[in-house]
C-alpha cells in the first residue's frame, strides 16, 4: 500500500483581535444599579423625551407630564390667597377703625369723668361755705338747699361718669 501523505497542519495559540464588527450573542443583561424616577407632581405622561439606550444625566428631562390640573389648582390657590389677603386687609382696617373709635370713647369718658369730678369738688366746696353761712344765718334756707342739691347732683354725676369710664376701660 501506498502511504498517504498527511498534510502538515500547524497549530497556533488563539490571538485576540479587536474588530469593529458586531457580535451577536444570546444572554441576559442585568442592571448594575437601579434608579427610581419620580415626578414632583401628579399627572399623565404627555410625551417621552429620551431614546432607548440613551445615556441620561441628572436633571435631564425624560418625560413631559400633562400638568393642566396642577396649573389649575395653583391658579385656584392663588385666587384663594388673594381673597384671603383682601379679607385680612379689611379685617385689619376694621380693627384699626374700632381701635380709633375705642380711643375716642375712652377720651370722651375720661373728659366727662374729669369734668364731673371738678364740678363735684366745686359743689362740695360751695356747700361747705353755705353750711358756714347757714350757721350765722347769712344765707336763706332756699339758697342753702340749692347748694346741697347741686352737691348731690354733682356727686351722682361723678359716680355715673366713673362707672362709665370703668365700663369702657374694661372692654379693652
Amino acid at each position: 500500500m501506498k502511504e498517504k501523505k498527511v498534510p502538515f497542519v500547524k497549530t497556533a495559540k488563539p490571538l485576540k483581535i479587536v474588530s469593529g464588527e458586531k457580535i451577536e450573542a444570546v444572554g441576559t443583561v442585568t442592571e448594575r444599579k437601579k434608579v427610581s424616577v419620580k415626578s414632583e407632581i401628579q399627572g399623565i405622561v404627555r410625551t417621552v423625551k429620551y431614546k432607548e439606550n440613551a445615556s441620561i444625566k441628572k436633571d435631564d428631562i425624560i418625560a413631559m407630564i400633562d400638568d393642566s390640573s396642577a396649573v389649575l389648582s395653583r391658579s385656584q390657590a392663588l385666587t384663594e390667597l388673594e381673597i384671603a389677603n383682601s379679607n385680612l386687609d379689611r379685617a385689619q382696617y376694621s380693627i384699626e377703625e374700632k381701635r380709633i373709635e375705642l380711643k375716642k370713647t375712652i377720651i370722651e369718658s375720661k373728659s366727662r369723668y374729669d369734668s364731673a369730678v371738678v364740678k363735684n369738688r366745686q359743689s362740695a366746696a360751695d356747700y361747705e361755705r353755705a353750711k358756714k353761712l347757714d350757721v350765722i344765718d347769712a344765707i336763706t334756707k332756699e339758697d342753702f338747699e340749692n347748694y346741697r342739691s347741686a352737691m348731690e347732683r354733682a356727686k351722682v354725676e361723678a359716680d355715673s361718669a366713673e362707672k362709665s369710664l370703668i365700663a369702657v376701660v374694661e372692654t379693652i
